[in-house]
């Protein structure tokens, strides 16, 4: 497939591939040259509150041990 880039350095992903990526208006993707090669991938913006079975949920990785945060809160 082959995409023409504006004056300005820009080019469209076409419909269908956005589509098939769930690629959206304010979507982020992150961008990676490599071996005369761009490579693009979506990257997951998951929201930290999402509804789930009717109950907003609050998700986040860990920045630390179980056992550092469990002795946090014992000092």
């Amino acid at each position: 497939m082959q995409v023409e880039v504006d004056k300005f350095g820009r080019f469209v992903i076409p419909k269908t591939v956005r589509n098939h990526l769930g690629i959206k208006p304010g979507s982020m993707l992150e961008l990676q040259e490599q071996d005369q090669k761009i490579l693009l991938r979506l990257v997951d913006q998951k929201l930290p509150l999402q509804y789930q079975d009717g109950v907003l949920v609050y998700t986040a990785e860990a920045t630390e041990g179980v056992n550092e945060t469990a002795q946090k809160g014992c000092d």
